[in-house]
């Protein structure tokens, strides 16, 4: 299997990735329901960036 490299990796995040989920929604709604399921939510973000900001006081 050939090796990627970081200017490989850059073509597929910045050209190819987008025109996939223009094209093909279901893969758009499948990546936006892999991150609701892994990222932090807005208000979970705000409990801990006010936790380090009164840490920091």
């Amino acid at each position: 299997m050939p090796e990627i490299n970081e200017i490989d990796v850059k073509k597929v995040v910045h050209e190819i990735l987008p025109r996939i989920l223009r094209e093909h929604p279901e893969t758009r709604f499948e990546i936006e329901r892999l991150i609701r399921e892994t990222a932090m939510t807005r208000e979970e973000a705000e409990s801990r960036f006010e936790r380090l900001l009164e840490e920091n006081i």
